[in-house]
């Protein structure tokens, strides 16, 4: 029997997920949702330009969908605020074996809540697209890692997007860390007393610092200022610095007790070949290394919490609500 993948939103991020499963190896039909007619036109434009051997559907709302599909992979690539409403419009209405939510998640601590009982609940399978852990050289440097005792992990730069992007950020350092990430804290009194205009409508942007611990080993700095800049990560043991510049490929590592520094380039695989590789293995039922439902709300919800605080001071509200995506 012929598998059936969905993607919900192919505008933005979601149009990436679309190139990488025309892409994919396994046989499967396409099923792709998006309300607005000029992005699925778009959509249609590229696959008739493309080689692939894909059936594709296209539809304006998951209720257009036959009742009780059965679906072996959907990933919902909406922006955060109407994302559990989707997700729970979907398992209504359909059968869905195994889930990928784009981040951020969920606007709301309470959407973290309860998407995750209604996945306990149908004993669904789910990740979150943080795609740095399918990346090579994380991979490896992950293992160098494994011994380390301590770990203090940064990245700086400007305007790489504190509250859009501080999950992955923080989901690599977990990632690299191997911590236990049922201890998380997160301080954002060092956020700017501002709140800015998300490039993306109807959202919201921080500036400043977020800081914390992972477990008891791993301790992070994520910094976030304005102007031109490049975003650069360090890594420090208790016997080596590791420098990655992902804009240039370029990692660096040096043993804290002298000799010359190693320099190691790469290349970043884009969300558009990444899925590629998730969705094959997911449908030859084998394993993936993105990160799981439970272990993302665990990350996510003491950054969203910091976000939420500021918010409410600045705007001198109690909002459960923090508009981030």
């Amino acid at each position: 029997m012929t598998a059936n993948v969905l993607l919900i939103a192919v505008g933005g991020i979601g149009f990436r997920h679309f190139q990488a499963l025309l892409n994919c190896e396994s046989d499967f039909e396409l099923h792709v949702i998006n309300i607005n007619t000029d992005t699925i036109e778009r959509a249609k434009a590229y696959a008739a330009e493309q080689v692939n051997h894909k059936t594709i559907h296209y539809y304006a709302s998951v209720g257009e969908l036959e009742k009780a599909s059965c679906f072996q992979i959907a990933i919902i690539a909406t922006s955060s605020l109407p994302r559990r409403a989707v997700f729970e419009e979907l398992i209504a209405h359909c059968v869905v074996r195994t889930v990928i939510f784009e981040k951020v998640l969920f606007p709301s601590p309470d959407d973290y809540e309860e998407v995750g009982r209604l996945l306990r609940e149908r004993k669904m399978d789910a990740y979150v697209n943080c795609a740095r852990r399918v990346q090579t050289v994380y991979r490896k440097l992950r293992e160098e890692l494994r011994s380390a005792k301590r770990l203090c992990a940064c990245i700086r730069g400007t305007d790489w997007g504190l509250a859009c992007n501080s999950i992955h950020m923080l989901d690599l350092f977990a990632y690299l860390s191997s911590s236990d990430t049922e201890r998380i804290s997160c301080n954002g009194c060092l956020l700017e007393e501002q709140i800015f205009e998300s490039k993306r409508k109807g959202y919201i942007e921080f500036y400043g610092k977020l800081t914390g611990k992972i477990g008891e080993t791993t301790s992070y700095l994520m910094e976030c200022g304005h102007g031109p800049s490049r975003d650069v990560f360090e890594f420090f043991t208790e016997k080596t610095y590791y420098y990655v510049n992902e804009s240039e490929g370029l990692l660096i590592t040096q043993d804290l007790e002298g000799g010359e520094p190693i320099k190691q380039y790469f290349e970043l695989a884009f969300v558009s070949q990444t899925t590629t590789w998730v969705v094959d293995r997911l449908l030859r039922g084998e394993a993936i290394e993105l990160t799981g439902f439970a272990e993302s709300a665990r990350l996510h919800l003491p950054i969203l919490r910091e976000f939420l605080k500021r918010q409410n001071k600045i705007q001198g509200s109690e909002s459960s609500i923090c508009p981030i995506t």
